[in-house]
């Protein structure tokens, strides 16, 4: 019967890793069209099931409803399926339900990576599958800046139609959370050897620079920022610079530049893309929150705002159960989605989660865990990363490898012996 049960904990965590790992390449999907659904949904709507199936293949999993960072979402799922039945838009519900049970559905393989503190050699396999499965958008990207692959993404100026390197991505953020997390990952891969020097500094110097030509400013602010806490936080002190990282630079400089003088046009080409990065990055800045700020993002705001001021006291409780708009602000999108209610409960579940996956990583490192959780808050000024169900995989499985970094020597390589402790 243990055997089973930890047969059944291994295939559970195998699956959801393989779905992490291959996730970059499963979300190369382009435009959406007309909401129907694709790869990246199905699998999302896939891994919710194998998590609702977890309670009962095993003990383990069943166990997690005992968290209190578990049990605040309950009543999240149980508005969301009586919302399914008397919405008024049942099609916008179904798609914030979906996108929710999806994303939140990787606190089970976490809560198990964790608790049975898994063999590290599933979270190196998954990261190698990752990062080829990566490198295929990162070289998309490429293409698209240098202008040898179609965009995916366009934004408007003056009324017409700029292309942004987005790597195949239905919008550059889609790339970019990928990147910053990858970077992540590879700090803690480098902190246990698992990647020789020269590879990481190629992963950081790529990973920066492709971020950098998507010229979405939130990722590149959150890039600066998050990155040297984190490193911090699983060092326990600042990267030095490195003559390795100087001259990896001057070689990429050296090599890019004479590449670009063999063609005057090629190099014509570049300069135009390295005009509109700038463009992109600087323009539509305002202090007044019209349709001038952050691209349209302060008019939405202002409606969102308006839309809650002026709503009912049921509504305002519990929400509407949907959005009427894209409001690219998660704690707006949460408060029209699910009320005051649910903002609270919400809340309160990254609370007591952070306060769980603390108590599995040693207190000095916690900067690295609040890093993560500043990349979460700094997002969802502009995003609705919680509506995300990739960038929620993301988030719940990097205290995994935050805990590997840290902890690898006191992971066990046999199940039964270990001593599990639900708390």
């Amino acid at each position: 019967m243990i055997k089973k049960n930890i047969n059944n904990d291994i295939l559970i965590i195998v699956l959801f890793l393989l779905f992490f790992a291959t996730r970059p390449l499963i979300d190369l999907q382009g435009s959406y069209k007309d909401g129907a659904i694709n790869l990246g949904g199905i699998v999302g709507i896939t891994s919710a099931g194998i998590a609702i199936a977890s309670f009962f293949l095993s003990r383990n999993a069943r166990a997690i409803i005992l968290q209190p960072f578990f049990y605040l979402l309950i009543p999240i799922f149980i508005f969301g399926l009586i919302f399914l039945i008397i919405s008024e838009r049942p099609n916008e519900t179904a798609l914030e339900f979906a996108r929710f049970i999806a994303g939140f559905s990787f606190i089970v393989p976490l809560y198990l990576i964790l608790n049975l503190r898994i063999h590290d050699k599933y979270l190196k396999i998954a990261f190698k599958i990752f990062s080829f499965s990566l490198f295929v958008p990162i070289f998309i990207g490429w293409m698209q800046y240098l202008g040898y692959y179609p965009y995916s993404f366009y934004d408007y100026y003056d009324g017409q139609p700029i292309g942004r390197v987005s790597g195949g991505y239905f919008q550059p953020s889609s790339l970019t959370r990928y990147l910053i997390f990858f970077m992540i990952f590879s700090m803690c891969m480098r902190k246990i050897n698992f990647l020789n020097k020269n590879i990481f500094y190629l992963i950081f110097l790529f990973s920066s620079a492709t971020i950098f030509i998507t010229g979405h400013r939130a990722s590149i602010l959150a890039m600066v920022i998050i990155l040297p806490i984190f490193y911090y936080g699983i060092y326990n002190k600042f990267p030095k610079f490195n003559k390795r990282i100087a001259l990896f630079s001057i070689v990429i400089i050296i090599f890019t530049f004479l590449y670009f003088v063999l063609s005057e046009s090629f190099a014509k080409s570049i300069l135009n893309s390295v005009a509109l990065t700038f463009n992109t990055i600087i323009k539509s800045f305002s202090i007044s929150l019209d349709s001038s700020f952050m691209r349209g993002r302060g008019e939405l705001w202002i409606m969102a705002v308006d839309q809650i001021t002026s709503s009912d006291l049921v509504n305002l409780i519990f929400g509407f159960s949907y959005t009427k708009f894209e409001v690219h602000n998660d704690p707006l999108r949460i408060f029209l989605t699910y009320g005051i209610l649910g903002f609270v409960l919400f809340s309160l579940f990254f609370y007591n989660l952070f306060k769980f996956c603390n108590k599995k990583i040693a207190s000095k490192n916690s900067f690295a865990l609040m890093s993560v959780y500043l990349f979460l808050a700094m997002a969802s000024v502009t995003l609705e990363p919680t509506a995300y169900p990739n960038f929620m995989w993301l988030f719940f499985i990097t205290p995994a490898f935050i805990r590997l970094a840290i902890n690898e020597k006191k992971y066990f390589n046999n199940y039964e012996n270990s001593n599990l402790k639900y708390n």
